[in-house]
This record gives structure tokens, C-alpha cells and sequence, in this order.
């Protein structure tokens, strides 16, 4: 599908992304790709913050790339770990992928429905209302958040 060509060619480039060498670069968002370079291969989360501190600080080409190979990779592991039934886990890969990306829409609803699936219905509803406010048209979350309501107005069961 062309989202999964996008996402495995942005991860490729940034895998060969060289040091930043923009010429107006700024000094402190380049140490700060190059400190996440060097975590990569030991620390990836922290890794991943330093990208993400650096493309906030300078909105770089490599600093993205970069960014989103973090992202793509948190994704995946979510969704590997919550089809294979670890819960836990992929709640901890949803959440760090929207700590890295508050705007990211499919990690947010994604994490809703692990609140939603646990019974954890404020959770899933704070989770669900951010992905509807991120993205107004998401139906998934749309539908999650009217079953929300609809468990909560009904009668409790005797």
C-alpha cells in the first residue's frame, strides 16, 4: 500500500541521513541529532527525544526523517504487541509514540481502544475525544466515543 512504500522509504532515508550540514544550522538542535545519532543503536527512546527536541528547535529535513523513523517504529511495535495479546506493552509504545507526536491521530485512537478493550472508560474517552479533535471526521472514534456514552446512560445492570 502506499502509506507502508512511504513509511519504508522515509525510514530508509533516515537511516542514511548524514549529520545535519545545513549552513545556518542551529548549533544547539544540531547537537542535539547528533547526541540522538549516537543513542540510536543503545537507548532508541531517548534516541527519539533528541530528534524531536532538535526538529522543534529547526524544522530540518533530517531531524523529520528521523523523527518519523521513531514514530514508524513505536507504531509497529504497538501493533505487533497488541495483536499478540501483550496489552501492556503495546499501551507503552502507543503512549511514548504520542509523547514524541501529540498530533500523531492513529496512536491516539489506538490507544483508546486498548483503554476502551480494558474497561478503562475515562481513559478511552479522553483518548478517543483527543483523535476526534486531531482529526474531526475519524469514525473509529467517533463510534467508540457513542458507545462510551451509551454504557454510561444505560441503567446498571441488576
Amino acid at each position: 500500500c502506499m502509506r507502508t512504500t512511504v513509511m519504508m522509504l522515509t525510514a530508509a532515508l533516515a537511516a542514511a541521513a548524514p549529520a545535519r550540514v545545513e549552513a545556518d544550522a542551529d548549533p544547539v538542535a544540531d547537537a542535539l541529532f547528533r547526541e540522538g545519532k549516537r543513542l540510536e543503536a543503545t537507548d532508541i527512546h531517548a534516541a527519539c527525544a533528541k530528534y524531536r527536541a532538535s526538529y522543534e528547535r529547526d524544522r530540518v529535513v533530517s531531524s523529520g526523517l528521523a523523527l518519523a523513523s521513531c514514530l514508524e517504529r513505536d507504531r509497529r511495535l504497538a501493533s505487533a504487541y497488541a495483536q499478540s495479546g501483550d496489552k501492556e506493552k503495546a499501551a507503552a509504545h502507543f503512549q511514548e509514540t504520542v509523547r514524541l507526536d501529540p498530533a500523531h491521530v492513529g496512536a491516539t485512537a489506538n490507544l483508546g481502544e486498548l483503554y476502551f478493550e480494558a474497561g478503562q472508560l475515562d481513559a478511552a474517552e479522553a483518548a478517543f475525544g483527543r483523535a476526534l479533535a486531531l482529526q474531526p471526521g475519524h469514525a473509529a472514534a467517533a463510534a467508540r466515543l457513542a458507545q462510551i456514552r451509551e454504557r454510561r446512560a444505560a441503567p446498571p445492570r441488576q
